[in-house]
């Protein structure tokens, strides 16, 4: 009797986070939305890049944005690592990013506060994941110059679950290092 009802557990939590990612709705003001004027020509732009590790997929490190201003990212900018996701259109100014580096089973997590500029495109970097020490930084992406400072990342351990991410943090593991919104972006 219990292992039936472990298994449907285990149904349930690989479901239920499918069901309500796609049940989102990609206007809501829980997430981030570059101001409502602006345009792809007046917006800055952040890609999501990652070392080139693993093979196909399995055991790649990858990065993603998950809060910009305390918001959340909608999940068209953080797919799969082996689809390409549209980059994410910032308003230009001071932005607080929580960015998320995974690479099983180490997750790393760092808030930075950058300043964007309209019509450049920015990329988000990781180091290899260490549980020790791993760093986090935005280059250019045509000048491939450092922009702003290297973040030292706080390192967790993360097994790989499906659909890991906010779920998973609130139930099972650490929560999300804080990242408040600039004064100016408030």
């Amino acid at each position: 009797m219990s292992r039936g009802i472990t298994v449907k557990a285990g149904i349930l939590s690989v479901i239920l986070p499918l069901v309500l990612t796609a049940c989102t709705d990609p206007n809501d003001p829980r997430f981030y939305h570059a101001a409502p004027n602006t345009t792809p020509e007046s917006a800055a732009h952040l890609i999501m890049g990652a070392p080139d590790t693993g093979f196909l997929g399995i055991g790649r490190t990858t990065i993603r944005a998950i809060a910009v201003d305390g918001k959340g990212v909608s999940s068209e900018y953080n797919v799969a690592p082996m689809f390409d996701a549209p980059p994410l259109p910032l308003a230009p100014g001071t932005h607080a990013i929580l960015f998320r580096a995974f690479s099983d089973p180490v997750a790393a997590y760092v808030c930075t506060n950058i300043m964007f500029e309209q019509g450049k495109t920015y990329i988000a970097r990781t180091t290899e994941l260490d549980i020790d020490s791993t760093t986090i930084w935005l280059e250019d992406n045509a000048t491939g110059q450092l922009v702003g400072q290297k973040y030292a990342a706080a390192t967790f351990r993360e097994p790989l679950m499906l659909m890991s991410g906010v779920v998973f943090q609130a139930i099972f593991a650490h929560p999300l290092p804080p990242c408040p919104a600039p004064v100016e972006a408030k």
